[in-house]
């Protein structure tokens, strides 16, 4: 035989040495990037199919059933590819192809014994195969059946057949020839890196609708057909293992005896999943196999219970007795169930799931095993007995059998308490569902002889939200947790979750090919691996498939910042950094762009393929992000009053869920609905609030608006009523964000200008109907100085005339360094850097810091290897970055770390500057089961990110060194944030600063965009008015500026240099003008001088410019002073007359005065400005004029929005004493930002006092002035704010206090008797008083839901210097995760104080919230005052945490204290925006169920405290100056608006402030005014003149 086969091969090579080219070439063949490898179109050593040439392809009869099926398939690929029959050879001599497996193959054995090929390298080798060329013929050798396998599918892929061809629909190019040239040797894989490596398929309800498709009846899912896909795509993939679908739904895979025939005959090992045990499916299997043994053992009692999965009783619960101690028969019905599959699928390939988990991957409970050291002995009985099955149904030893045991989820913590696995079994690790490996082996564990194992996910169902629709898993991340796995031992088995599988197509096969050949995937970049792809599954080009792999990455990168699914309403700022939300929007919309024009490009047969791989997801993604981020720009540009541009965002909201539809069915219509029901993100499956919720942003609305009026936000503004800001640096050379709105119904015309020609717009002018954003850049060749501001102003226009404007403040900061290579800059106060862009880096030995290519919210990241978990002590290996620091102080420093996890050790790091001692960082290393996504691990999870807080300081400007340390191994860091200014809410966290190598590029300007015409959605115009009034006209009786008929000063004093100051409605001086020029009274202006609406001007005289000393008051305008004399309207419709009455008002709204002229407009066109004569003297109280247009007195129809002149504002009063002046105002909100307070004479603007400080807690606070006797103002002007504070302080002491510090208890809850019936106090729920431990118990039945509720009489009010004391004692009881809440409510219903508290659980969801914000953002921690150590589980026992609540309204601070045995805290805020600065209302409530255990509420008392007093007294007198003892007096706090309630002798207890007093009398007129209390009021004794009626 051998002789004969050697003299056949001797033949054929005869003919086979005629060279190809010898054959006339009568075609061409053009470059197919679908070829790869050892395969041409072009040429090769072998011709195998040609124009001339058909093949023929040769395999032993004998060989396995799986190497015959992957040949047909062989055969079905050329001809796919060549369209080109495929000969079956019946001998080999005339075949082009010989197939086949050592041992298994007459020839192949014949071949090799003739050393005609060689095996060397595959032999005994698992999986292994070579490719030959034997005289010409293509010969694919297998070690083993899969080796074999494998070498088919292996040059099916290289000659262009994807492994994608069926499931993805990733069609080959078509090629006229196949050649093959084989390096020297041949082309040989060895044995894969991990043994068994194969995917589950789970929650696969999508998959099992679309599956019915392949069943010739059409109705069940999940059949034979489905699975031999599946088994044909697993193998083309060169894997080898699956778990099958496993929920109630999917019938039992081995219910049908033929899939697992079929799976051993394809090749496939079965397993089952983590939660089924030696093949079980419990969901399709148990019930049928109980009902039957019940009836088959009638006399054999069961432990029976509620199952929710089942909804029925089953007997899964491994006992020999039931919870009373009668015997019963489980453990033998179990054996039995599990026996009868081994028995059943004893002779197929398997890998046997061992352990034990509840019935439907629930947590396992068992009856009579409740500690865990009762579940480990118990478990250890469970797995001796299954292995004993094994063996004996087997035949085999049981460490002959393939096992794994799974320790998932509640198993975990029994593995680690000491469970033994038997040494032969594999131990597979497993991930927190969400991609991050829980923990590794450690040295004892990689030595095992079953080796280790990966469960891993992809996909997954449930908390804290779920994952089974857009596959966005980053490959970077399967790459660093599985490189880390497998260098910690898991090279026996990996499982991946893969849900319903289409989805997470290219996450499978990259897991897949890790798993094959690790070495080689780890040396080859993501994008590298992606790329390659891409150019083999859609014939793309060099450059073409480079762009496809930048925007997979890309997408993926921003998936994985936040997972489509994961969305929810106010996740992005949509002020800061650019606007987050836009930004994202606009990512998307590129990527999708970018993807669609390659798909466009495609041929139509490549078109389905690319769509599945990449475009849907991109367009679901893109969907949802619209979705969300439309709707969040619609609640809040509703907040803000944004007008029509609300209903825009809201149709892109409703636009963006509506595409989810669109782009789903496009997907399910594909190919003649080939995948009709394959995707569906809104699949509902019963598992409660898991459901997946994709989608379901809501938007607000508007439908009424008023008419048009302009409004202006800026970038980094969240407040729209605050000053804007924007912040240019030289460094980063910003481009910032204008909106531009109308907050009416019609259109407006706004311009855009500076007085700075260096400022530079996008768009300079237009009209906008909803909005319009515009950006703002600098020319920075036209910035001369190194600090320049300026002024942008966006003005309305009616015509030639504008009507309104708004300002925006500039500072621009171009004092920059030549800077040293790799040197990031502070800029607009933060430093931001990305962690793969160092300055140097220090290893030691094995320790270092290494890149993780696409793994990161923002890319690359960095972590610390080696692999295998370890701890650096020595702060010796570190990260070092290089910044210039400009700023100087103490800074967070956020460190953004992704969510690895490592539940043996820990995942933390170390941050630092300089030499300085570094902050250890503690990582969340573990996962929570039953996450709601407000624990830590479930915010990473969510966010993709858990950000570190640490705190670094500047002690001199300039080049500064940040180091990250390295503590433990696997810890993976993305970026870093050093705040050194204002902190803005954000998701990613500022954007990378500038760095003179990694990120130098300036920022380009983006181009200007089209405003929409129209306004979205029907709005009701509730006010379309006839006229417009834009000003009033002075007459220039009085000194002060004036402009209408030129510039002028009018001022007595003439003895100096006239200057004007502009300055905006925020105290920032604009503008500064001189004048010597002085002629009739006035000084003369030569230059015009912009003044806007909302300007303050001011004049004054100084003696000369050099010494800048004031000679005279401080003048405004001459309006101040003058008489009004004209009103400037715009006629805006056909209407030629109205009436206009001119009215002034009190600061408390109180008409003064009136004037009502009859205007005509009947020779005015339409947008000319008229003025109107009218002639009005404001009284001197005026605080307010207003100007109304209407058509007549008895309809009273309003013709022109109101026109309203503020012209008095009443300031703060700063405290005065013993020579030190001390601001009332807050600068908490400036902290690190440049103050300057300047303190001047109130009459003589004379300087007394100017300094400039980094805002601090204490600055400004105690001001040493020295002796001052007069009233003087206070301004304290902050850096990129203006003025913030504007104070008077009263210096003079004319008065004493006369009254002490006060404490009054207002209210006392004395829990030595029951209190419940008093002073509001009620009870609901389970909570009663406890007599004996003399207080509520707030569980005192066992049910949870225990409230107390105490609803004070009187609400206690704020009034100026008393601060409000609220105390109350609580203690908790030890149970988990149940919570005592403790809240202070005022009387408009705001939350002042809310406590959300486990005191003995740091890990567990905590909240401290004062204002609404929270202040446990760090969890709790040992002797912070709150938690506690457990010593008895009785609240009792454990003693009373209390609580100290202080309310300062002066300050507007919220204190709380918590104090206990073990340790002391106190924590700031602020009141809530709102507030009615009181208590109304105080409640408590719990979740507790445990009566043992429960929580108390102890002694709770409120006392107000007031700073010492001043006695006043009130007398009401005639014009004779006698006292009218009839008369009543009543006194209101003006800053609360409070009324206060005089002393039994009539008189006031006042202390500082400011307060309104009303005095009437009969018979005479009552007068209100207001009293400035303070030192320097000039007497305690208040008389008040009455007029006679």
């Amino acid at each position: 035989m051998k002789r004969i086969i050697s003299l056949i091969i001797a033949s054929a090579l005869l003919i086979l040495s005629i060279p190809a080219y010898a054959i006339e070439n009568t075609y061409s063949e053009t470059v197919n990037n679908t070829v790869s490898g050892y395969v041409s179109n072009i040429s090769g050593d072998i011709e195998i199919v040609s124009q001339s040439k058909t093949p023929s392809i040769y395999v032993d009869e004998n060989d396995y059933a799986g190497v015959l099926h992957a040949v047909e398939n062989l055969k079905d690929d050329i001809k796919t590819v060549t369209n080109v029959d495929v000969n079956g050879a019946s001998d080999f001599q005339s075949a082009d192809i010989i197939v086949g497996t050592i041992g298994k193959s007459a020839v192949i054995d014949e071949l090799i014994a003739n050393n005609e090929i060689n095996v060397s390298k595959i032999e005994n080798q698992w999986e292994a195969f070579t490719v030959q060329n034997v005289n010409g013929k293509l010969v694919i050798v297998g070690a083993d059946k899969r080796g074999t396998i494998y070498g088919i599918y292996d040059f099916s892929e290289k000659m262009g057949v994807s492994p994608w061809n069926w499931w993805a629909d990733v069609k080959p190019t078509h090629s006229d020839s196949i050649y093959v040239t084989l390096p020297n040797g041949g082309y040989t894989e060895g044995a894969s890196s991990v043994k068994y490596r194969g995917i589950f398929i789970n929650q696969e309800w999508n998959l099992y609708n679309w599956s019915k498709s392949l069943d010739k009846n059409g109705e069940t899912g999940m059949n034979t057909a489905t699975y031999e896909k599946i088994f044909d795509l697993l193998l083309r993939l060169k894997a080898n293992y699956m778990w099958p679908a496993m929920h109630e739904y999917s019938p039992a895979f081995n219910s049908n005896p033929e899939n697992a025939k079929k799976a051993d005959e394809y090749g496939i090992v079965m397993g089952s999943s983590h939660c089924e045990m030696l093949l079980r499916n419990n969901m399709g299997e148990l019930l049928d196999f109980q009902k039957k043994w019940i009836e088959e053992n009638p006399d054999k009692n069961l432990y029976m219970f509620k199952d929710g999965s089942l909804n029925a009783n089953v007997a899964y619960d491994y006992t020999d007795t039931d919870a009373d101690g009668n015997h019963v028969y489980n453990k033998e019905f179990i054996e039995d169930y599990w026996r009868e599959r081994v028995r059943a699928n004893k002779d197929y390939e398997s890998n046997f799931t061992i352990g034990m988990r509840g019935v439907h991957d629930g947590a396992w409970n068992p009856v009579n095993a409740k500690t865990d050291t009762e579940k480990v002995a118990l478990l250890e009985e469970i797995i001796q007995k299954q292995r004993e099955i094994l063996s004996e149904e087997i035949g085999k030893p049981a460490n002959e059998i393939p096992q794994t045991f799974i320790p998932y989820k509640e198993i975990l913590p029994l593995y680690n308490a000491g469970l033994n696995v038997p040494d032969d079994v594999t131990i597979m690790w497993t991930n927190d569902n969400y991609g991050h490996i829980r923990q590794t082996a450690n040295d004892a564990e990689r030595e095992r002889s079953g080796g280790g194992g990966i469960y891993y996910h992809v996909s997954y169902f449930g908390r804290p939200s779920s994952v089974i629709w857009n596959g966005g898993s980053q490959l970077g991340l399967i790459k660093e947790e599985m490189t880390k796995a497998y260098d910690s031992g898991a090279n026996t088995v990996w499982m991946l979750n893969v849900g319903p599988l289409k989805p997470f197509e290219n996450q499978t096969e990259y897991f897949l090919d890790l798993g094959r050949n690790i070495d080689s995937m780890r040396e080859t970049s993501v994008k590298d691996y992606v790329k390659d792809n891409a150019q083999r599954y859609f014939d793309l080009d060099d450059e073409t498939s480079e762009e496809y792999a930048d925007i997979q990455c890309k997408f993926l990168e921003t998936v994985n910042a936040r997972r489509p699914e994961f969305y929810q309403q106010g996740i992005f700022s949509l002020t800061s950094y650019g606007d987050e939300g836009q930004k994202t929007v606009d990512t998307y919309a590129d990527l999708l762009s970018r993807s669609e024009k390659i798909y466009n490009g495609l041929s139509d047969d490549k078109k389905a393929g690319f769509f599945e791989l990449q475009l849907y997801a991109i367009k679901s993604a893109n969907d949802v992000v619209n979705n969300y981020v439309g709707a969040d720009k619609a609640v809040l540009y509703k907040k803000q009053g944004r007008g029509a541009s609300v209903n825009k965002y809201a149709k892109q909201s409703v636009d963006g869920r509506n595409a989810i539809d669109t782009h789903t069915n496009e997907y399910n219509t594909l190919l003649d609905g080939k995948w009709n029901n394959i995707v569906n993100p809104f699949q509902k499956i019963e598992h409660g609030s898991w459901d997946i919720k994709i989608g379901g942003a809501v938007a607000d609305t508007v439908s009424e608006l008023g008419y048009t009026s302009l409004g202006v936000a800026a970038e980094n503004q969240d407040d729209i009523n605050t000053q804007p800001v924007l912040e240019f640096s030289g460094y980063t050379k910003d481009v910032c964000f204008i909106d531009i709105f109308n907050k009416g119904t019609g259109s407006i015309n706004w311009k855009a200008e500076s007085d700075k020609d260096f400022i530079v717009f996008n768009k300079s002018n237009g009209t906008v109907v909803d909005d319009d954003r515009i950006y703002v850049g600098i020319d920075w060749d036209k910035v001369e100085n190194k600090k320049e501001n300026a002024m942008i102003t966006i003005s309305e226009h009616i015509g030639d005339t504008q009507i309104t404007s708004k300002e925006i403040e500039v500072n621009i900061n171009n004092d920059i360094k030549e800077l040293p290579e790799k040197t990031y800059a502070e800029a607009n106060g933060y430093v931001s850097i990305e962690a793969e862009h160092y300055t140097n880096s220090v290893a030691k030995n094995d320790y270092k810091w290494e890149e993780q290519d696409d793994f990161g919210r923002s890319g690359t990241s960095m972590k610390l290897m080696p692999n295998i978990s370890s701890t650096l002590n020595d702060n010796s290996v570190y990260l070092e970055y290089d910044v210039n620091f400009e700023s100087t102080g103490k800074f967070d420093v956020d460190v953004y770390r992704m969510p690895t996890l490592n539940e043996r050790g820990g995942v933390n790091c170390a941050i630092g500057i300089d030499d300085s001692t570094p902050t250890v960082l503690k990582g969340q290393n573990a996962y929570y089961n039953n996450s709601t996504g407000s624990d830590k691990w479930g915010k990473g999870i969510l966010n993709n990110v858990e950000v570190l807080t640490a705190t670094v300081e500047v002690a001199e400007k300039g080049i500064h060194k940040i180091r990250l340390y390295g503590v433990d191994t696997g810890t993976v860091i993305d970026k870093m944030v050093i705040t050194t200014g204002t902190k803005y809410d954000s998701y990613y966290g500022a954007p990378e600063s500038y760095n003179t190598t990694y990120n130098n590029t300036p920022q380009s300007m983006p181009s200007a965009t089209t405003a929409a015409t129209e306004i979205t959605g029907e709005i009701t115009e509730l006010f379309s008015p006839k006229f417009y009034t834009v000003g009033l006209n002075y007459s220039q009786s009085g000194n002060g500026v004036s402009f209408d008929n030129g510039t002028k000063l009018t001022t007595e004093e003439n003895d100096g240099i006239g200057i004007i100051a502009v300055y905006n409605s925020n105290g920032i001086l604009k503008s500064m003008h001189t004048s010597d020029n002085y002629s009739n009274g006035a000084y003369v202006f030569d230059e015009n001088i912009l003044v806007l609406q909302t300007d303050n001007v001011k004049g004054m005289v100084w003696s000369s410019l050099t010494e800048m000393q004031p000679i005279s008051q401080t003048y405004g305008t001459s309006e101040e002073s003058g008489d009004i004399d004209g009103i400037n309207i715009i006629k805006l419709a056909d209407t030629n007359s109205a009436k206009i009455t001119l009215a002034a008002y009190d600061k408390d709204g109180v008409m003064l005065a009136s004037k009502t002229v009859i205007a005509d407009f009947s020779t005015a066109k339409t947008n000319e400005k008229v003025t109107i004569p009218c002639e009005f003297n404001a009284p001197d109280k005026t605080s307010q004029i207003q100007v109304v247009v209407y058509d007549d007195e008895n309809t009273l129809n309003a013709l022109s929005p109101a026109y309203t002149v503020n012209v008095n504002s009443v300031s703060e009063t700063a405290s005065y004493e013993n020579g030190v002046i001390n601001v009332k105002s807050s600068l908490d909100k400036y902290t690190g930002r440049e103050a300057i307070c300047r303190i001047s004479d109130n009459k003589t603007g004379e300087t007394v006092y100017i300094r400039q400080e980094t805002v601090a807690d204490d600055t400004f606070k105690n001001i040493n002035v020295g002796e001052l006797n007069g009233t003087y103002d206070v301004n304290i002007g902050v850096s990129g704010n203006g003025i913030v504070a504007n104070e008077i302080a009263y210096t003079a002491k004319n008065i004493e206090t006369d009254n002490p510090e006060t404490s009054t208890t207002l209210y006392d809850w004395d829990m030595s008797s029951d209190v419940t019936d008093s002073n509001g106090f009620s009870l609901s729920g389970n909570a009663a008083y406890d007599s004996e431990n003399k207080a509520i118990k707030m569980t005192s039945t066992a049910s949870a839901g225990g409230k107390i509720s105490i609803d004070l009489s009187n609400a206690v009010k704020a009034t100026q210097g008393k601060k409000t004391i609220i105390t109350t004692n609580i203690a908790y009881g030890k149970l988990d995760k149940k919570y005592m809440n403790f809240g202070i409510i005022d009387s408009n219903g705001n939350e002042l104080v809310y406590t959300h508290i486990n005191v003995y659980s740091a890990s567990a969801t905590q909240n401290l919230k004062i204002g609404g914000v929270e202040q446990l953002n760090g969890g709790l921690q040992s002797g912070d005052g709150i938690k506690l150590s457990k010593t008895s589980n009785s609240g009792i026992d454990n003693g009373y945490s209390t609580f100290t609540v202080t309310l300062d309204a002066d300050t507007n601070t919220i204190t709380v204290n918590v104090k206990n045995k073990e340790g002391e805290a106190t924590y700031t805020g602020k009141f809530p925006e709102g507030t009615s600065y009181d208590v109304a209302k105080l409640n408590y409530s719990t979740d507790y169920n445990l009566v043992g255990r429960s929580c108390y509420v102890g002694n709770t008392s409120i006392i107000q405290t007031s700073e010492p007093s001043y006695t006043i007294q009130f007398n009401a007198v005639d014009n004779s100056n006698n006292v009218l003892t009839n008369a009543t007096v009543s006194v209101k706090d003006v800053k609360y608006n409070t009324v206060i309630n005089p002393e039994s002798d009539g008189t006031y207890h006042l202390c500082g402030g400011v307060y309104e007093y009303t005095v009437s009398a009969d018979g005479y007129k009552t007068v209100t005014e207001s009293l400035e209390l303070t030192p320097a009021t000039v007497s305690k004794i208040i008389n008040v003149t009455l007029e006679k009626e």
